[in-house]
């Protein structure tokens, strides 16, 4: 319901197919060599949204009790986000998308010295 044809009725989801394999061709014809689908927009929505919610709570993260506490209160809840946000059914379904977070590897690790800096200094200890 979210994107409408001229005379107001839902696009069909087959037909963003076609929208999107003729914006490629288009693409193609001045010289970029992009194809697209509407499936990798929504993986491309997926890694950035992971991104995004791992590196708000790695700023809001407490001191984690135990390595297994740690990464459930790090990654647990924006992975689940991002599974309620596609749809799936399993979590183990959204973990894929894990692996590409080496695309935003930027902003993870930005993240991470700022959970760093928090920690206490061996100095301090």
């Amino acid at each position: 319901m979210l994107w409408l044809t001229e005379v107001g009725f839902p696009v069909q989801p087959n037909s963003w197919e076609v929208i999107f394999a003729r914006a490629s061709e288009r693409c193609s014809s001045f010289g970029f060599e992009i194809t697209i689908s509407p499936h990798q927009l929504r993986h491309t929505f997926a890694v950035h949204m992971l991104a995004m919610l791992i590196q708000h709570r790695l700023r809001d993260a407490a001191l984690p009790a135990g390595p297994i506490e740690g990464y459930r209160q790090i990654l647990g809840d924006p992975l689940q986000q991002v599974q309620r946000l596609l749809g799936h059914a399993s979590l183990a379904t959204t973990y894929i998308y894990l692996d590409h977070i080496a695309t935003r590897a930027n902003t993870v690790d930005a993240a991470v010295e700022e959970l760093l800096a928090l920690l206490p200094s061996e100095r301090s200890l």
